[in-house]
This record gives structure tokens, sequence and C-alpha cells, in this order.
């Protein structure tokens, strides 16, 4: 039989018991990090914003002596690697995806499910990007923007119904 898994409450945050936190880090109310997702704050500090949610798998590490700063319900899908600068407010980070050194992402954009968005790109607010290397499709409607908060609602309740607080 295996193991229940856990989310183990972390100041105002919920994470995930497999979940490697190590360095300098604040998360705020709201943030959940789930199963096998490594957070490094080790070489520069890290700070993700409410109610956003980094799903399995993911690697989320800046670069040494550049902070990085991941805002408010934000999704960060799985098997991501997040080694940017900053991603704004409302974004939607695709699973797999890859954002490199210096990557700026703007609020209210989407990054494509397996997109990998090249070093130094400034990626501006209400657009879609995709591909290898990721370029800029097209304008995010509002529809999309309502989906990517509601996605962040959607996690932080299961991640509280795990944990055992619903």
């Amino acid at each position: 039989m295996r193991p229940a898994r856990t989310m183990d409450k972390v100041g105002g945050a919920l994470v995930a018991s497999t979940a490697v936190l190590e360095g300098e880090f604040t998360l705020a109310d709201g943030v959940s990090v789930w199963w096998n997702s490594v957070l490094r704050g080790d070489d520069a500090p890290l700070f993700v914003g409410e109610q956003t949610n980094i799903q399995d798998l993911c690697m989320v590490h800046p670069d040494p002596g550049v902070p990085l700063r991941i805002g408010r319900d934000v999704t960060i899908g799985h098997k991501a690697t997040i080694h940017c600068v900053r991603i704004g407010d409302r974004c939607l980070i695709g699973i797999n995806s890859t954002l490199l050194t210096g990557v700026e992402i703007g609020e209210d954009s989407i990054v494509a499910a397996g997109a990998v968005v090249p070093e130094g790109m400034v990626v501006p607010p209400r657009v879609m990007v995709a591909g290898v290397p990721a370029r800029i499709k097209r304008d995010v409607r509002q529809d999309e923007i309502d989906f990517a908060v509601k996605r962040a609602e959607k996690y932080w309740r299961e991640a509280r119904r795990r944990a055992g607080i619903l």
C-alpha cells in the first residue's frame, strides 16, 4: 500500500510532502506547491504571489544573484522549468514549458505547453507564446484570462481539500 500524500502548511501556503523548498523564498497566502516540485532560492530570493499554483514535477530556480518574482493567480503547469526573472499576474505557464535565463512574462499572458521561451525574451502583457523557440502567436482573450484565475482558484481549493482544511 502506498503512503498517503499530504499537503503541509507553510505559513499561508500549502506544500506537498514530496516537494523540496530550499534557500530564501517567500510563499504568499494561497500558494500551492505540488508533488515532486523543487523551488530553489539558494542562489537568489524567490517570491511566489497569492493563489499561485506550482504543479507536479516543476523546477523553479532563479539565476545566481537575480531574484525571481512570480505574480498572483499564476498556474505553472506540470513539469515546467522556470529559470526566469519575472512572471506577471494571472499567467498560465503550460505543461512541460521552459522559461530560460532573463525571461520576463507580462501580466495575463499564456505560455503554450512545450514552449521554450528563449533567453532574455520579454513577453508583453496579454499575448500567447508557443513553439521552440517560442514566438508571439496572438493576443489573449478575456475569457482565457478568466480561465487562468479560475484554474488558480481550483488548485487552491484542491490543495485545501487534500490538507483536510475543506
